[in-house]
């Protein structure tokens, strides 16, 4: 009697584990998750070990949960997908690992929640006012900073986080001073000179400068969705600018609350028929707006509540930098309402 040669499965790694390991994916001979954790940590340092102690994973759309992983069994074909904390997680440091393998998750009704306060004090300070408005970017700013690097699990972490914010203060006062016409220019100025400022940062790391283009992207992820949300205090200097502002806000507001939708479906059509209802509804209500831009503008700013809510279904949220996954829809919003209000001729 023969017997049956183990089954090949591919291990793919994100974010942090991506960086760690070298690779993105690799196949390996294995019959259980254990097995094959085992052998992907051969001929890898402790760095990697600590960062696959950290992580969860999902083999064939399979969450494993905690189930032990010698009880995991893999088939021909499998991929095990390694997922580290970049939903949220900090850096592994160089602490034994003592806790289970694979850490609960936060409750995936976190982001959206915290995503749609920040919607709502958007929607507060833009009906008090222009100049209120900033106080709402600014919390959605600092918290994005706060976060990000940390959600990526990316190198020199804090050094990243220090010019990215550096960035966004710049962009946020071009913004505040420019007394132009209106556009996203001076937004486009700063990040143009921050990119250069972003790789001079990472080219002077001191020591270790593996992960370098990972880092850098990291930063200048970090400066561009946070300059972006300045933009939430371009958009009012419009033709019914006031108005339109509040009808986004409004509408980022639904679209994080329809981010609580269950299931891959319910993230593809929850934000999607929440914001643009919230644009229709708002729209019908003001003059100057009317039902149909109404509904475009509650759609496109529903779009990076929607790929949010996806990923957060694909990936579940996790400790410390999880905010970021609520932060960068708000802000990104911002530059999809003024296109669609530029293109309604406003």
């Amino acid at each position: 009697m023969t017997s049956t040669p183990p089954p090949t499965v591919t291990v793919r790694y994100w974010a942090g584990a991506k960086a760690a390991a070298g690779v993105g994916e690799e196949q390996v001979v294995a019959a259980t998750l254990a097995a094959a954790l085992r052998q992907v940590r051969e001929e890898r340092d402790a760095h990697f070990t600590r960062i696959l102690d950290a992580c969860s994973y999902v083999v064939s759309e399979r969450p494993v949960g905690r189930t032990p992983h010698d009880e995991v069994l893999l088939a021909d074909g499998d991929i095990v997908e390694v997922l580290p904390p970049f939903a949220g997680g900090a850096e592994p440091t160089d602490r034994v690992v003592t806790a289970a393998p694979v850490p609960a998750a936060l409750p995936s009704w976190r982001p959206p929640v915290l995503s749609a306060l920040l919607g709502l004090g958007l929607m507060a300070t833009a009906a008090a006012g222009p100049a209120y408005l900033w106080i709402g970017v600014a919390i959605a700013q600092l918290l994005l900073v706060a976060s990000w690097h940390r959600a990526l699990a990316a190198p020199d972490a804090n050094a990243g986080a220090v010019v990215g914010a550096l960035l966004i203060l710049v962009a946020d006062l071009a913004v505040a001073f420019d007394d132009g016409p209106v556009s996203y220019g001076p937004i486009a100025v700063v990040l143009g000179v921050g990119y250069l400022a972003a790789v001079v940062q990472q080219l002077a790391r001191r020591g270790d400068r593996t992960n370098l283009t990972f880092s850098i992207a990291a930063t200048v992820s970090l400066a561009t969705i946070g300059a972006l949300g300045a933009g939430w205090a371009i958009n009012p200097r419009l033709s019914d600018g006031d108005a339109f502002t509040l009808l986004a806000a409004t509408a980022v507001t639904a679209a994080a609350t329809g981010r609580l939708a269950p299931r891959l479906s319910g993230a593809l059509l929850g934000p999607m028929v929440a914001g643009t209802a919230a644009g229709v509804l708002l729209g019908s209500n003001v003059g100057e707006v009317g039902a149909g831009l109404g509904a475009t503008i509650g759609f496109a700013v529903s779009i990076p509540a929607t790929l949010a809510a996806v990923g957060q279904v694909r990936l579940p949220p996790r400790a410390v930098g999880w905010p970021a996954g609520a932060v960068w829809p708000v802000l990104v919003a911002a530059p999809l309402a003024y296109l669609v209000i530029r293109v309604g001729g406003h």
